[in-house]
């Protein structure tokens, strides 16, 4: 008989959530726009003719840095979501980054987290420190601090990669993992990370900065993002949406053809937004939206992929693409 075909699933993808008591109780770092978006979440969860197999959150998740009650808060926010859906998370620099501590940026971030609340909280599919399969990293990081990881749902291939420490520390299991794809049984291959690759930001920061480290991703990954034919680039860190062209080195395609990844800053979940874009918008931006929140909606098949970004406060589509497999190879069939 004829194989089956690959099932049509769904998830959900935001960066940059935070917190908010339903009380509006005080809180570190409070968020209020985040309940209003886990509320559209479960509303879209309930009311979807497929309910999502999985929620991504790229990095950034309560904010807690050191307060351990606002994690207590925000477990109980995402509770009727994350009993019903697996919540797969990326680390970010407020769960990571803290000087001396290994992670790549030297900056205070975590509050002294230093990553250990979000690794004992939301333990990942992470490889094992000594896998017969995949390259050990450039140096041993350590013990535990390895949280990149992949997996497979239906036909979504998702790579998580952590932009919070070494790149070469990640690079050889990223490289393996991408080339063991099954392209017929996944046909769609996501990569996400916390800090974007390519993002409009007027971030002025030499080292730290968004298009400093935006600079140290491309180096580290752009060329094999390509090799590797991934489709859709997820991230967060800037406090927005944004949606690239399909790209490579810098460079569009042409309208519905195919240059690389599509990069998606999908940062606009909760925290306050961040305003500091580009004016006028770099030309390989589709769309920029720094004035609202919300996240953004996958749905996938074996022949196409459809990206929508759904605000939360009116939870209505404002931007949308679809990608189509023909043959093997990417197009885009609407949104380009």
């Amino acid at each position: 008989p004829p194989p089956l075909p690959l099932p049509r699933v769904r998830f959900f993808a935001f960066a940059d959530l935070g917190t908010h008591s339903a009380d509006d109780s005080q809180q570190h770092w409070d968020a209020p726009a985040s309940l209003n978006t886990t509320n559209a979440m479960l509303a879209d969860l309930d009311a979807g003719a497929v309910e999502p197999g999985f929620m991504l959150h790229i990095g950034d998740i309560s904010y807690a840095v050191g307060h351990a009650s606002q994690w207590d808060q925000f477990h109980a926010q995402i509770e009727p979501i994350a009993r019903r859906v697996p919540w797969m998370v990326g680390i970010g620099n407020h769960e990571r980054d803290w000087p001396g501590s290994g992670s790549s940026r030297g900056v205070d971030d975590s509050g002294g987290e230093c990553g250990v609340p979000y690794l004992l909280r939301f333990p990942m599919p992470v490889p094992a420190p000594a896998s017969p399969v995949l390259p050990p990293p450039a140096t041993p990081p350590l013990a535990g601090d390895t949280p990149w990881y992949s997996f497979n749902h239906g036909p979504v291939h998702v790579a998580m990669i952590s932009t919070e420490h070494r790149p070469e520390d990640q690079l050889g299991w990223l490289t393996t993992d991408l080339a063991m794809v099954n392209r017929n049984a996944t046909p769609w291959v996501v990569v996400a990370g916390h800090r974007p690759f390519y993002v409009s930001s007027t971030d002025p920061d030499p080292v730290n900065g968004d298009q400093a480290v935006a600079s140290i991703l491309r180096e580290a990954f752009e060329d094999l993002l390509y090799a590797a034919e991934v489709d859709l680039v997820l991230s967060g860190h800037h406090h927005s949406y944004q949606r690239s062209c399909s790209l490579y080195r810098g460079a569009c395609a042409a309208d519905g053809a195919w240059a690389g990844p599509i990069y998606a800053v999908v940062g606009m979940a909760g925290f306050q937004n961040t305003p500091n874009v580009e004016r006028p918008q770099p030309a390989i931006f589709k769309t920029v939206d720094c004035s609202h929140y919300g996240y953004g909606r996958v749905t996938a098949d074996g022949s196409s992929l459809v990206f929508e970004y759904v605000r939360s406060d009116d939870r209505a589509v404002h931007d949308s693409f679809t990608l189509q497999k023909i043959n093997g190879t990417t197009h885009i069939v609407k949104g380009g």
